[in-house]
């Protein structure tokens, strides 16, 4: 990882697709929609998908790990905070 910025480890986070399929991915950022912007004029312009991206950094290079429709998924679930089972 760079020298000048240091983001620590990716955070494990697990995908649940309506498609029945499950994905884990690393990130260190998440980034939902602007929801602002949806209840400021109602409904997002031109009916655009929601997209939910996944960034980090690795081998020193800031970069997409995944992009997604928001429609497409059950669910997003950080594995890194769940801890360790009792």
């Amino acid at each position: 990882m760079s020298a000048e910025h240091e983001y620590g480890e990716p955070v494990e986070y697990q995908i649940m697709w309506k498609s029945g399929a499950v994905e884990t991915i690393k990130a260190h950022q998440v980034s939902w929609p602007n929801n602002l912007r949806f209840s400021m004029f109602g409904a997002s312009q031109g009916g655009a998908a929601r997209t939910i991206q996944f960034h980090g950094e690795f081998n020193g290079r800031w970069q997409l790990v995944l992009s997604a429709n928001e429609d497409d998924m059950i669910s997003v679930r950080n594995l890194s905070s769940l801890g360790e089972p009792s």
